[in-house]
C-alpha cells in the first residue's frame, strides 16, 4: 500500500517561534535606536567631544544591528533567531559598556552589573526580552548605589534606561502573548498530531497485515486503473511484481463481461458486495476463480469513484466441487449401469446384509431361478427363505466371505423353482454400502455341467483303465495338439516317461529322418481339425528304431467345440520287416538270382554246343559254376541277414585255421575272377594260429569280401588278400583295384541294404551287413579305408589270444 504524507508539527512550531523572537527583537532594536539617537542629541549638547564618541559608538552599534538584521532574515527557526538576537544584544551591550567605561566614566562595578544581567539573559534565552527589562532596572539601581553621596543623578541615563526597560517590557508583553497563543495552538496541533500519528501507525499496521494476507487486496479507480495491491494479488494474477500488476487495467481481469457488469451494478446500488464468486483472468490467460468482497466509494451524485476488493482464490475448491460433481454424476451413472447390468444379467445376482442375512436386492434371473417374486424376497432374511439345502454350506460361505472379503468357485446345493434341488456355482464379494457390510453373490446354475463333468470323469476313468492295459500306445492332446496323457504302452514304444511326453516332448521320440514331415502334418491336422493317419519311425533313447502306425481324431464337446485329440500308436515293426523281406525276396528273385540262373542256362547251351563240336568245355563250366555260386551267395546272404534281424544267428565255434578258410574261398572265387579277367593274389601268414571260429560263417564273410572286390575291380587288374597277426589279433585284408569308397558312404555300407554311391554296379546291400554282423558276433571288428594307390581296402580281425598259439 502507498504511504500517506504526515505534517511535522515540531518544525512548524520552531518556525513560528523563530518569527516571534525576530519580531520582538526588532521591536526592542527599534526602540533602542530611538533612545540612542535621543541620548546622542543630549550628549552632543553636553560636549562636542563626548557627542563625537557617542556618535562613533552609535555607528558601531548601527553596524552590529545591520548585521543582526541581515542574519535575522536568514533565520527560520527559533534557536537560530534567539542566538542571533543574543549575539547582537551582547555586542551592543559590550560596546555600550566600553563607551560608558572610557567616555562616561562608569565604574567597573557598573560594568560588571551590566554584563551579569546580560549573562543571566543568555541563560534564560527564551525569556530574554523579559530579563532585558530586569537588566535595565538593575542597571538604574546600580547607578544609584554607585554614585558618591551628594552627586546629582544622571537624569539622561536614567531616562534612557527606563525607556529601554519600557520598550523591552512592551516587546516581552507582546511576545509573551504571541508565544502563549502559539503554545496553545501547538498543544492543539500536537494532540491532533498524536492522533494522526496513532492513526498513521494503525494504518501502517493494517498495511502490514494486508501485505501478509494470503488473499488478494486491490484498490482501483472507476476506469479500472489499479491504485494499490498487495503481494497476494501479484501472485494470484501471475504478474512478475507489483509495478507490472499496477500497469494493468482491472477491467482486463474479468473473464466474463456479464460478471463484471453485475459486480459494478451491485456496487453502484449498495456500495458493497459480499461472497460473489466469479472467474478472473490471469496474465497468462488461465482462469482463477475468486470469492470477492468489494466496497465502492461514490461521489455525491452516486458515481462510482473507487473500488476496494478482497479476492479469495477458490479455484481449488471450485475444481474440487467440479470433480465432486463429476464424481457424483459418474457415480450415479455407474450405479445406473450397475443396476442395469445386475437387472439384465443372465445369472442370478443378490445383495444381502452380511450380518443379518436380509435380502436387499435381487435381479430377474434370481427370481426366475428360485421361482419367487422380488416383493416376497427383499426385506426378508435367508432363514425365512429356505434357499440353501444345507444350512451349513450357507454358514461356511458367509464365514469365508467375512474373513476373506471374496469367495469364488463355491458349489452349493440350492432349491430352485418348484423346490427342485439344483447345483449352484457361487462367487461372492463383500461391499460397504450405506454403512453396513453387504454380500454381493453371483449364482450360476451348473447342475447339467456338473452332471456332464461327473459323467466325463467316469468316462475318463474307464478310458484310463482301458488305456493302461491296452496293447497299443494311446495318447490325448489339447486343442493345440500338445500331449496331456500317454498310456504305459505309448511310453514303452517311445522310451519316454509320462512327464517327458507331455506338451511337445513327443517330438524327441520321432526319428530324425521322419520328424519334419510328421510334425508338419500333425500341425496341419490340429489347425484344420482333421484326422491324422501316418506311418513313421520312433527312435528310443537307447538307439533302437521301430515303426508305428499312428492315427488321431478330434474330441468334441456336446456343442461341437474341439476339446483335443485322441490317438493310437501301433507297433508295425514286424510287419515292416516282413514287407521288407518280401520286397527283398522279390527283388532277389527277379534280379539278383534271376540273372545268375539265366547265365547258368546260357552257359549250359554253350556247353552243349562245345561238347557237340568237340571243344574244351572248361570255360563254360567255370562260367556256370561262377553264376551258380553267385546265386547261392545271394540266397545265403539273405538267409543270414534274416537270422541276424530275427536274432536267431547262432555261432558254432571250433578251432579253425583262418588261412585255410581264406585259401578255400580264393579257390572258390577263381572262376569268377577268370570270368571277369581279374587276378587273385593271396599272401597268407604261415604263423597264424588256429582260432575259435564258426567256419561256415567266417567263410561266408571272406567270400563276400572277395566277391565284392572282384565285382568292383576293372578287368586286367588284381585283388590282393592277405592274413596277418599282431596285438593278439588275426587280420584278413582284401584290397581291390576299384574306384574306392567315398568317406560319406563308409558308415552306410555296413547297414542292411546299404549301398555305396558307385554307379553301374548291381548290389543287394546285404553282403557287408552280413560281414559286420558275423565278425562282431565273434568279438572282432571291421574297417574300410582308401589306400594311396587307389581302390578300397577292407580289413577284418578276430581275437587271437597268445594262449591259443
Amino acid at each position: 500500500m502507498r504511504d500517506q504524507p504526515t505534517t511535522d508539527l515540531d518544525e512548524s512550531f520552531a518556525r513560528e517561534t523563530g518569527r516571534v523572537v525576530a519580531r520582538g527583537w526588532r521591536i526592542w532594536l527599534a526602540g533602542y535606536l530611538i533612545l540612542a539617537a535621543a541620548d546622542n542629541v543630549i550628549e552632543w549638547r553636553a560636549g562636542p567631544a563626548r557627542g563625537a564618541a557617542l556618535l562613533a559608538i552609535c555607528a558601531v552599534q548601527a553596524a552590529i544591528v545591520a548585521a543582526g538584521w541581515f542574519a535575522m532574515r536568514r533565520c527560520t527557526t527559533y534557536p537560530g533567531a534567539a542566538w542571533v538576537a543574543l549575539g547582537s544584544n551582547l555586542a551592543i551591550c559590550f560596546s555600550q559598556a566600553l563607551y560608558n567605561l572610557q567616555v562616561a566614566g562608569d565604574t567597573v562595578f557598573e560594568l560588571a552589573t551590566y554584563l551579569s544581567f546580560l549573562l543571566l539573559s543568555a541563560v534564560f534565552l527564551p525569556w530574554g526580552l523579559r530579563f532585558q527589562t530586569a537588566q535595565n532596572v538593575g542597571i538604574i539601581a546600580a547607578y544609584a548605589l554607585a554614585l558618591p553621596p551628594g552627586t546629582p543623578l544622571p537624569v539622561n541615563d536614567f531616562l534612557a534606561l527606563a525607556a529601554d526597560a519600557v520598550l523591552a517590557s512592551l516587546g516581552a508583553f507582546f511576545a509573551h502573548r504571541l508565544r502563549r497563543r502559539l503554545f496553545d495552538q501547538n498543544s492543539a496541533l500536537r494532540q491532533a498530531n498524536d492522533r494522526l500519528q496513532a492513526a498513521h501507525q494503525q494504518a501502517l499496521r493494517a498495511q502490514g497485515l494486508v501485505e501478509l494476507l494470503p488473499i488478494a487486496v486491490t484498490e482501483s479507480a472507476a476506469d479500472g486503473t489499479l491504485l494499490s495491491a498487495n503481494p497476494a494479488a501479484v501472485r494470484m494474477f501471475g504478474y512478475a511484481d507489483l509495478p507490472d500488476l499496477l500497469a494493468a487495467n482491472a477491467r482486463s481481469f474479468y473473464a466474463d463481461g456479464p460478471d463484471r457488469e453485475r459486480l459494478f451494478r451491485r456496487l453502484a446500488e449498495a456500495n458493497e458486495v459480499f461472497g460473489l464468486e466469479l472467474p478472473l483472468l490471469r496474465k497468462d490467460g488461465s482462469i482463477v476463480w475468486v470469492r470477492a468482497n468489494a466496497h465502492g466509494t461514490s461521489d455525491d451524485e452516486g458515481r462510482l469513484l473507487r473500488v476496494s476488493a478482497a479476492l479469495e482464490d477458490v479455484t481449488a475448491r471450485r475444481m474440487a466441487e467440479d470433480l465432486q460433481k463429476q464424481a457424483e454424476q459418474a457415480l450415479r451413472e455407474s450405479e445406473e449401469r450397475f443396476r442395469t447390468m445386475i437387472e439384465t444379467a443372465p445369472d442370478p445376482i443378490s445383495l444381502s446384509d452380511l450380518e443379518s442375512g436380509e435380502y436387499l436386492e435381487v435381479n430377474a434371473a434370481w427370481c426366475a431361478f428360485t421361482g419367487r417374486a422380488r416383493a416376497e424376497v427383499v426385506g426378508r432374511g435367508m432363514e425365512d427363505l429356505p434357499l440353501w439345502v444345507d444350512p451349513e454350506e450357507r454358514r461356511r460361505f458367509g464365514r469365508a466371505l467375512k474373513h476373506d472379503g471374496r469367495v469364488g468357485d463355491f458349489d452349493a446345493r440350492l432349491r430352485g423353482r418348484g423346490g427342485t434341488e439344483r447345483i449352484g456355482w457361487l462367487s461372492g464379494t463383500r461391499l460397504r454400502l450405506g454403512g453396513r457390510d453387504v454380500a454381493m453373490v453371483w449364482t450360476r446354475d451348473v447342475t447339467e455341467e456338473r452332471r456332464a463333468e461327473e459323467a466325463l470323469r467316469e468316462s475318463e476313468e474307464r478310458f484310463r483303465s482301458l488305456a493302461t492295459f491296452a496293447p497299443i500306445g494311446i495318447f490325448r492332446t489339447d486343442a493345440a495338439g500338445r500331449i496331456v496323457y500317454t498310456n504305459p504302452r505309448w511310453q514303452q514304444l517311445t522310451g519316454l516317461d509320462a512327464q517327458q511326453s507331455l506338451g511337445r516332448g513327443y517330438a524327441a521320440a520321432i526319428h530324425p529322418e521322419d520328424r519334419e514331415w510328421v510334425l508338419r502334418d500333425w500341425e496341419r491336422c490340429t489347425r484344420e481339425v482333421a484326422d491324422f493317419d501316418g506311418e513313421f519311425r520312433f527312435r528310443r533313447p537307447d538307439g533302437t528304431v521301430l515303426w508305428v502306425h499312428t492315427t488321431a481324431t478330434a474330441l468334441r464337446s456336446p456343442n461341437g467345440a474341439v476339446l483335443g485329440f485322441i490317438g493310437t500308436n501301433q507297433d508295425i515293426s514286424e510287419r515292416k520287416a516282413v514287407e521288407q523281406m518280401r520286397a527283398d525276396l522279390i527283388r532277389m528273385l527277379s534280379h539278383d538270382i534271376k540273372n545268375p540262373l539265366s547265365l547258368v542256362l546260357g552257359f549250359a547251351d554253350l556247353l552243349r554246343e562245345d561238347l557237340a563240336a568237340g571243344r574244351d568245355p572248361a570255360a563254360a563250366i567255370d562260367a556256370m559254376e561262377s553264376s551258380a555260386r553267385e546265386a547261392m551267395a545271394l540266397a545265403v546272404n539273405f538267409l543270414e541277414a534274416d537270422r541276424v534281424e530275427t536274432g536267431s544267428l547262432q555261432l558254432r565255434k571250433a578251432p579253425t585255421s583262418l588261412n585255410e578258410i581264406v585259401r578255400q574261398e580264393v579257390q572258390r572265387q577263381e572262376p569268377l575272377a577268370r570270368l571277369r579277367n581279374v587276378e587273385l593274389e593271396a599272401d597268407l601268414d604261415a604263423s597264424l594260429p588256429s582260432i575259435d571260429l564258426d567256419e561256415a560263417l567266417v567263410g561266408r564273410v571272406v567270400a563276400n569280401l572277395l566277391s565284392n572286390a572282384i565285382k568292383f575291380s576293372p578287368a586286367n587288374r588284381s585283388v590282393h588278400v592277405r592274413t596277418t597277426s599282431r596285438d593278439e589279433r588275426a587280420f584278413v585284408t582284401v584290397q581291390d583295384s576299384g574306384p574306392g569308397i567315398e568317406v560319406a558312404d563308409r558308415e552306410r555300407l555296413f547297414r542292411r541294404y546299404g549301398r555305396g554311391s558307385t554307379a553301374g554296379i548291381d548290389s543287394t546291400g546285404l553282403g557287408l551287413f552280413v560281414v559286420k554282423t558275423v565278425v562282431e558276433a565273434h568279438g572282432g571288428g571291421v574297417d574300410v579305408h582308401r589306400p594311396p594307390q587307389g581302390g578300397s581296402s577292407f580289413e577284418i580281425w578276430f581275437p587271437a589270444p597268445a594262449a591259443d598259439r
